[in-house]
This record gives C-alpha cells, sequence and structure tokens, in this order.
C-alpha cells in the first residue's frame, strides 16, 4: 500500500508517516479517529502532524469564523416561487482576477449569466463530483457518473 496527498494538500508531513499517526490514534479509540483526537494527539511540538496545524490562536479563531462564514452562506437558499424548487442563493466560485486566483461567493442569476462564472462554477462542481467519486466511487460502479463527469469536463475544455 502507498499513502500520497492529494493535490493541493499541505505536504510538511511524509504521508506515509501521517497515516500512521493517524492509524495509532485510531486503534487507541475502538476503531474510530475524530478531528478532535487528531488535533490532541498534535498538540505537543514534536508530534509528527503538530507543524500541519495552526497554533497561533488568533490566526485559528480567524479561520474558523471563515468556515463558519462559508458554513452561512452555503446554507442559503433560493426558492422559485413559481416552481417551488430551492436552488443555492449563492455558489462558490474559483475564477482568475487580475492574474490572481480568487475564491468567493455570488449570487446564482449573476453566476447563471456570465459565461466566465458559470464556467468556473461549473469547473469547481466538477472537481467536487471528482472528489466524491475518489471518496466514495470504491463503493458500489460509479462508471456512469464517471463518465457523466468526463463528459461535462469535455464540454467545458472544449
Amino acid at each position: 500500500m502507498k499513502v500520497l496527498w492529494k493535490e493541493g494538500m499541505k505536504r510538511k508531513v511524509d504521508p506515509g508517516e501521517a497515516y500512521e499517526v493517524i492509524e495509532g490514534i485510531r486503534a487507541q479509540c475502538d476503531g474510530f479517529v475524530s478531528p478532535g483526537a487528531i488535533v490532541d494527539a498534535s498538540r505537543p511540538v514534536r508530534a509528527v502532524l503538530h507543524g500541519m496545524f495552526e497554533w497561533d490562536d488568533a490566526k485559528a479563531a480567524d479561520g474558523y469564523r471563515k468556515d463558519q462564514a462559508r458554513a452561512i452562506v452555503q446554507a442559503l437558499v433560493v426558492e422559485d416561487v413559481e416552481g417551488g424548487e430551492l436552488k443555492p442563493a449563492f455558489y462558490s466560485v474559483s475564477y482568475r482576477r487580475d492574474d490572481k486566483p480568487e475564491h468567493g461567493y455570488s449570487t446564482s442569476e449573476i453566476v447563471v449569466n456570465q459565461p466566465e462564472l458559470k464556467d468556473a462554477a461549473l469547473r469547481d462542481g466538477v472537481k467536487m463530483l471528482r472528489g466524491w467519486i475518489e471518496r466514495f466511487g470504491h463503493l458500489a460502479d460509479m462508471s456512469g457518473v464517471l463518465r457523466a463527469v468526463r463528459k461535462v469536463e469535455s464540454q467545458l475544455s472544449g
């Protein structure tokens, strides 16, 4: 078995070492490892995973508040008055602005009506679907879903 980091993950620790640490914690916790247990085990400065966490409480608190803001935005939905269909009030969009990568939220109407933002939202959606397939694909046959994702990817790149 070979353990790797997913693309985009901070790589301050060898993935095999990180896996072993988490497996060790899991073994001590009756087969289930919680994020809190991982954080607690990582508090000592010499702990393998220590450097992968933000230990400055002010910075960590600000990061937590940003996570809460994301949750608030992602929890809002808009109901179509005529059809009763619920859709997200805002879309999370990653795109380039002035040659800088940006990430933020825009209303559904704006995203749907601006081709650049719509394509960016679809690319982000495809990336999330790929992550979902990687995470759960081994539990069921995902070949049909994977074909559909590839079709959307080819439409976005073409």
